[in-house]
């Protein structure tokens, strides 16, 4: 029952909902308590979402290894596999960037998995997710074209297994980031079109990721003041609903909007909210950028040590 309320909390409030995470945090303890290692695993997957939600990055992970124990026991290895997929996910944000060849061996398992336990595609089709965040993670490591590829691959394997509309989604968003990465605003906006339209439809919650993207696109289009609106507007958005997940990105795309304007100070005051945001939650996956986008202000803005600035964004990117 607890599961169950958990999943109908999920569409309604959201992932981040303190009621979405409490019935979780209680349906593990009870799994935990009654030895059922499959329904800790999906208690756990769940739970380690909402935690992720809030920015709470190392518990979502500690969570994740306690997954990867359970789901080693079951006689089915796709919930290892599964567990392995979330590890490296939850990893991200952190800066710990999984290798190509973990994710190559959790794709390559997919593949050949005929029987698919529900848990790989429900809540979401984690298939399609798999080269969509092997596609996402090729781009922090150095590969512009593989992970614009890669991209392209996820949305056409989405597709092809009839994944929903909210499965779709986050497919979309991150087609859509990498194309802000390669600097192209026309195609990540073709790419966020079907979750704003969702947004706009329904209001589904997670829909509001679009938003910094969003407000990127805006401001490339000389619109300074409407993408920084946007921006704020995701930000109040999820500390209304206690999400602290995607904060740093929004801070980093904040600091370029300002940056693009010349609006040094309130750029560089969006680097530092940034920057703080990373040290509290531990999501560094911008922490670079960040660094890198304050030398640029501060050049602008006449300050004594740009190159300090740039010298920690190449150490915290070759560190990651």
């Amino acid at each position: 029952l607890r599961l169950a309320l958990g999943g109908a909390l999920s569409g309604v409030e959201g992932y981040g909902s303190p009621r979405f995470g409490a019935a979780f945090e209680r349906a593990a303890e009870l799994c935990r308590s009654v030895g059922d290692p499959r329904k800790l695993y999906q208690a756990l997957s769940y739970l380690s979402y909402f935690h992720s939600n809030r920015g709470e990055n190392r518990t979502a992970l500690e969570l994740m290894e306690e997954g990867l124990r359970a789901g080693e026991t079951l006689d089915n290895p796709a919930y290892a596999v599964m567990a392995r997929q979330w590890r490296a996910v939850y990893g991200f944000p952190l800066g710990q960037f999984a290798d190509t060849g973990e994710w190559d061996e959790i794709i390559e398992f997919y593949d050949r998995c005929e029987e698919p336990p529900a848990e790989l595609i429900r809540p979401f089709d984690l298939r399609p997710f798999a080269r969509m965040w092997r596609a996402y993670s090729l781009w922090f490591l150095g590969c512009p074209d593989r992970a614009r590829d890669g991209a392209l691959e996820a949305l056409v394997r989405g597709v092809e297994s009839d994944t929903d509309e909210v499965g779709m989604m986050p497919i979309h968003v991150i087609a859509a980031a990498v194309e802000r990465l390669r600097r192209n605003p026309q195609g990540a906006f073709e790419q966020l079109q079907p979750v704003l339209a969702m947004l706009q439809e329904t209001g589904y919650p997670a829909a509001a990721i679009a938003l910094p993207y969003l407000g990127w696109i805006q401001a490339c289009g000389g619109e300074f003041a409407e993408g920084v609106a946007t921006i704020h507007q995701f930000i109040a958005g999820c500390r209304a609903a206690g999400v602290r997940q995607f904060l740093t990105k929004a801070f980093t795309h904040l600091a370029e909007i300002h940056l693009m304007a010349g609006q040094t100070e309130a750029g560089l005051e969006a680097v530092d909210q940034g920057l703080a945001e990373a040290e509290e939650t531990g999501e560094r996956y911008h922490e670079a950028e960040l660094w890198r986008l304050k030398g640029e202000l501060e050049l602008r803005h006449g300050e004594d040590d740009p190159e300090g600035c740039f010298q920690r964004a190449i150490e915290v990117a070759r560190r990651q």
